[in-house]
């Protein structure tokens, strides 16, 4: 799988730096920079919870830190507070249960360690894996990314100066999603991967593709409505449409070639 890098850290933080925009990558982890001063309009609150539902529903270990209460999940994303609270108390349990672990399994585990890896444990932690691909590398990638940030320099400019409308605010919160999920899904065809292995990949790239378009898909629609709106400028919504239609076709061609490799598997 490509590695987020760098410049996935750079775009993370750009995004969650966006005045107004107090959605946050639950994810990946990060959390905003300081807590929204204003309460959120209503649909802003509506959007924000659509976002939220969606990982909650497709990040198993977010479910299982907050024992599938989403509401408790969604209120520790707007307190820091409850966030840590909550990861401390999993990180007690967690220590709990390996306390609770024989002598004879820690063992084992160490042998099991040596023994497999060897000496080649340093060299590993040591040395980047070859063939690994930087999300700059990615086309697809980079057509997202330079997609997603015109959108956001010219939807943040007419949100911030007054403009609330609810469409554009979809925008903003879905756009950087699209690059930030090719990262995750994207891996390198050249990839030596073991065969019993390929299958779970192929798996994970094709639910990191399927997420994807559903953001993808939710900034078209509202790149639409902004265009029957006429919300000015109207020409920026309609090239921001064109581009997310391309993304979408060549999103579409890598979930059917993952999905016949799965098939053939």
């Amino acid at each position: 799988m490509a590695s987020a890098g760098r410049q996935t850290q750079e775009l993370i933080q750009r995004f969650a730096n966006i005045r107004d925009n107090p959605y946050v990558f639950a994810a990946q982890g990060v959390l905003p920079v300081e807590a929204p001063e204003e309460k959120r309009l209503p649909h802003e609150e509506e959007i924000v919870r659509e976002q939220r539902l969606t990982f909650f529903e497709n990040d198993e270990a977010v479910r299982r830190l907050f024992k599938g209460d989403f509401e408790a999940y969604s209120q520790a994303l707007d307190n820091p507070d409850l966030m840590i609270n909550r990861l401390e108390e999993r990180v007690h349990e967690i220590q709990a249960d390996i306390e609770q672990q024989s002598a004879h399994q820690e063992d084992f585990a160490d042998w099991w360690h040596d023994e497999f890896w060897g000496s080649e444990a340093e060299e590993l932690d040591a040395e980047p894996f070859e063939g690994e691909v930087e999300p700059f590398d990615d086309e697809l990638y980079q057509k997202a990314q330079k997609w997603a940030r015109r959108l956001t320099e010219v939807g943040s400019e007419r949100y911030e100066s007054g403009q609330k409308d609810p469409d554009l605010y979809r925008v903003l919160v879905n756009v950087f999603l699209v690059p930030a999920k090719i990262v995750y899904a994207a891996s390198d065809p050249l990839d030596e991967i073991d065969e019993e292995f390929e299958e779970v990949e192929n798996e994970i790239s094709l639910q990191g593709y399927t997420l994807c378009l559903t953001f993808l898909q939710r900034a078209r629609e509202s790149l639409s409505r902004l265009i029957k709106k006429r919300l000015a400028p109207v020409s920026e919504w309609r090239a921001g449409l064109l581009a997310a239609d391309e993304i979408a076709l060549e999103l579409q061609g890598r979930m059917i070639e993952l999905a016949k490799s799965l098939r053939e598997g």
